[in-house]
């Protein structure tokens, strides 16, 4: 028997412990998973999403499917059209709403110039985590001169007007 503790095996032809090579190796595997996460990053919150959207809809793609023969195409195609109406529609009901409002709007922030900000009514206040700091921020708000108000909103009232 040989020193490797194994027949017809000699130490000289096992391969040698390069402590080096080992080392530079796995540093540049962490180093590439590393920079694929840094490049990923601003992907991963559309990636989560997503991932939980087809996590909860998942049940219903299997009816939808089971109702469409059996037929994954026709389902995903059809749960496809589903979605975009729940997340489309609405978005563009709001956009559209916005843009016919424009001219109201601008004339309501001219409005601010004169007319004082109306007092916050009493009940958000009471509303849970949020409804102590609103309160705060709308006091001060009321308390800011009216010219200094309209100079803060003017600027983004601009990109919707135009």
């Amino acid at each position: 028997m040989s020193d490797a503790g194994e027949p017809g095996v000699t130490r000289a032809t096992l391969p040698a412990w390069d402590l080096t090579r080992i080392l530079l190796a796995v540093v540049a595997i962490g180093g590439l998973i590393g920079a694929s996460f840094w490049v990923l990053r601003p992907f991963l919150p559309a990636v989560i999403w997503a991932t939980m959207i087809v996590v909860a809809t998942w049940p219903a793609l299997r009816v939808v499917q089971a109702r469409l023969w059996g037929r994954r195409s026709l389902a995903v195609a059809v749960m496809t059209l589903g979605m975009l109406a729940v997340i489309a529609a609405p978005l563009i009901v709001a956009i559209v709403t916005i843009v016919d409002r424009a001219d109201l709007i601008v004339a309501w922030t001219r409005s601010l110039a004169t007319n004082p900000v109306p007092a916050l009514p009493g009940w958000v206040e009471g509303v849970p985590l949020v409804g102590s700091r609103l309160a705060a921020e709308w006091q001060k708000l009321a308390a800011t001169h009216p010219e200094d108000l309209v100079a803060r909103v003017t600027p983004y009232l601009a990109g919707v007007v135009a």
